[in-house]
C-alpha cells in the first residue's frame, strides 16, 4: 500500500465517522466545496503534517519499517450567534467527535492508534463571518512499510 493510500485512508475514515454522528449536519473534506457551509453544525477536516523515522533507530542499516506519525485538525463550526449554554451547545458536538475517535482508536484499521491530542471551544472566523465552535487536533501513529 502506497503512502498516499495510507495517508488519505485516515481522513476518509474520519469523514465517514463524523458524518454518521447525529450532532453534525455537514462534513467538508475533499468532496465538497471547501468554501461553502450549507448546514450547521459543520466540520472541516484539514489533513496535516506527517513525520516518519526508522522504527528501530539502533539498527538503521537493516531497517525496513518506519514509525509514521500523521496529524490533522478538525474545525467544528456550530452556530453563528453566541450560544446561551456553551456546555450544551458547543461542547456536545465536540465531545461526540472525541468519543467517536476513542471508540475506535485504529480508525477502522487505518492506523495503529489515533487520539485527539488537543482542542477546545472558541470563536472561528470564516468568510468574514464570526462563528462559535471549536477545534480538535488529531494525532495518529502506525507502522509503515514502503
Amino acid at each position: 500500500m502506497g503512502f498516499e493510500t495510507v495517508y488519505t485512508a485516515i481522513f476518509d475514515y474520519l469523514e465517514a465517522t463524523i458524518k454518521a454522528l447525529p450532532s453534525i449536519n455537514q462534513v467538508i473534506y475533499k468532496t465538497e466545496g471547501r468554501g461553502v457551509i450549507r448546514k450547521l453544525p459543520c466540520v472541516f477536516i484539514n489533513p496535516g503534517d506527517w513525520a516518519m523515522e526508522p522504527a528501530d533507530t539502533m539498527k538503521v542499516a537493516s531497517i525496513d519499517t518506519y514509525a509514521l506519525d500523521i496529524r490533522g485538525q478538525l474545525v467544528i463550526i456550530i452556530r453563528e450567534s453566541d450560544p446561551d449554554n456553551w456546555l450544551e451547545e458547543i461542547l456536545t458536538p465536540i465531545s461526540d467527535i472525541v468519543d467517536a475517535i476513542f471508540a475506535d482508536q485504529t480508525l477502522g484499521g487505518t492506523c495503529g492508534k489515533a487520539w485527539p491530542n488537543r482542542g477546545g471551544p472558541g470563536d472561528i472566523k470564516f468568510n468574514n463571518i464570526l462563528y462559535y465552535g471549536g477545534s480538535i487536533d488529531i494525532r495518529t501513529i502506525s507502522e509503515y512499510i514502503p
